[in-house]
């Protein structure tokens, strides 16, 4: 089973995109060009976490979620991060309960705690 990538942020934090709410993603506003968006990946992914050993990403499907205000205004790119170990930290305070779970588990008892964006990844991720 793949084990998929899982944060949320801390209550503290001053920033709203993960308060009481599971993510899969790394969420950063973006122009509508490839080379932008993956720059800007690469530096969310910087700045949030720390990963040691190599990883690659690719864009594999856009997300639009008019369910909330948020998604009403962002539209979501989604990216696949492939890793070569799963020796990944938090780099910010910010970002707690960091880990791997399968799919079944996300599908599972986490369900209900993912964000809507979250939901639609995980419910289409065997088809990505």
């Amino acid at each position: 089973i793949q084990p998929w990538f899982l944060m949320c942020g801390d209550k503290e934090t001053a920033c709203p995109k993960a308060i009481d709410e599971l993510s899969v993603d790394i969420r950063t506003i973006v122009r509508p060009k490839k080379r932008i968006i993956i720059r800007r990946l690469d530096r969310e992914i910087d700045e949030e976490l720390n990963i040691a050993g190599g990883h690659s990403h690719q864009i594999v499907a856009l997300l639009n979620d008019d369910s909330n205000s948020v998604g009403q205004v962002h539209l979501g790119v989604v990216h696949m991060v492939d890793l070569e170990n799963a020796q990944v930290t938090a780099n910010e305070d910010a970002i707690a309960n960091l880990g791997f779970y399968t799919l079944e588990q996300l599908r599972g008892d986490l369900y209900e705690h993912l964000e809507t964006w979250t939901q639609a990844c995980v419910d289409t991720l065997e088809d990505l």
